[in-house]
This record gives C-alpha cells, sequence and structure tokens, in this order.
C-alpha cells in the first residue's frame, strides 16, 4: 500500500520541484532591466546602486526626486533622467512634522446636510529632503521645506485651500489633520544648488 502511495505521489512531487527551480532561475536570471525609477527604493532604504553614475564635483548632476520636480524639455536629463547609469543623485522626502494650523474644512454628507460629517484641520507640514549620491547611497545633503500647498491646491495671498468636495468612504474618520506638501518648484528650488 505504502508503494503504491509513492508511486501516485512521486510524479507531482517532482513536478512541484520543477516548477519551483523554474521560478527561482526567473527570479535570479531573468530579472527586469534596472529602470530610473527604480532609484525609488533609495528613499526606503539607503544604499548604493552600482548602475550609478559617480557625483563629480562639475555638474550637472542627474537627479531622480521620489516627489517631483518642474522642468522644461531642455532639463528633461537633468532634473528627469530616464537613463539610469546617467544618475548621480537621489533625492527623498519625508514629513518631519506639523507647523502652524492654516484652516479648518468642513464637509457634509450631502449638499441638503447642515451639518458637518467630515472635517479637515489644515497644517503647514514640514518636510525634509535628503539628498543621496546614487553610486554609494550616503548622505550629500538636507534640506527643510514647508509645503506650500494641499492637495495641488497651492496657498496663495486671500484664496481658498479647502477643497470644494471630498469623496470620502464610508468608513473614513469624522476629523483627520492634513499636511501642505511641497511643491513641485520649491522641490526645484531646494535642489537647484546640488543639481547646477
Amino acid at each position: 500500500m505504502l508503494r503504491r502511495f509513492m508511486v501516485a505521489v512521486a510524479p507531482a512531487a517532482a513536478l512541484l520541484v520543477l516548477v519551483g527551480l523554474g521560478f527561482l532561475v526567473w527570479a535570479v536570471f531573468i530579472r527586469e532591466p534596472f529602470e530610473a525609477r527604480d532609484y525609488s527604493a533609495m528613499c526606503d532604504s539607503p544604499r548604493a546602486f552600482e548602475q550609478a553614475a559617480p557625483y563629480t564635483d562639475e555638474g550637472p548632476h542627474p537627479i531622480r526626486v521620489d516627489y517631483g520636480v518642474e522642468a522644461d524639455d531642455s532639463e528633461e536629463s537633468t532634473w528627469r533622467p530616464t537613463d539610469p547609469e546617467t544618475v548621480q543623485l537621489v533625492a527623498c522626502t519625508t514629513p518631519k512634522g506639523k507647523g502652524d494650523h492654516v484652516d479648518t474644512c468642513e464637509y457634509a454628507e450631502s449638499e441638503f446636510s447642515s451639518r458637518a460629517t467630515h472635517i479637515r484641520q489644515l497644517y503647514l507640514g514640514i518636510h525634509t529632503v535628503t539628498i543621496y549620491g546614487a553610486r554609494t547611497g550616503k548622505v550629500v545633503g538636507e534640506e527643510e521645506i514647508i509645503g506650500d500647498q494641499f492637495r495641488l491646491k497651492p496657498m496663495t495671498e486671500g484664496a481658498e485651500v479647502c477643497q470644494l468636495f471630498v469623496n470620502l468612504p464610508s468608513d473614513a474618520p469624522r476629523q483627520e489633520d492634513e499636511l501642505s506638501r511641497p511643491s513641485h518648484s520649491q522641490m526645484r528650488e531646494a535642489l537647484e544648488s546640488y543639481v547646477e
């Protein structure tokens, strides 16, 4: 009886081993090619990328920014490089803290309801931008930015910063804090001296 069981199970076990080996070969040897956007991994776990260009004394220094930055077509290869072998710097943005209160936004469940069902407190967001050498993973510099926009709405003198409408899931908290984020132009200004 044991022999019949072994005869029946052996082919299935062999098939599983072959499938497992096939996956292992694919995972180790047939990886997707490294792309410039893959440098975003630096923001989760700083490390050296051997594909990167060395950070040199003379600029420009092509940079990958995890957050986005303004650039015209002539600057595309420096501010938004697509060739991973040209990247010298990687910039990562992390929230550092909450600044001054800016506004309170109240939203009702429907236009016919006068009672606020969701309140969003807006605060200035303080962010740290860490600039790494892409080839070494070492910190080249740090900048602090106080964000000037909420959900792509820039804060300008006298302008309304609360969104007119929000789409909220049914399990959304009744009250939440939102921090302003750096705009693309702020990121560019903070990184300019490292890139040029």
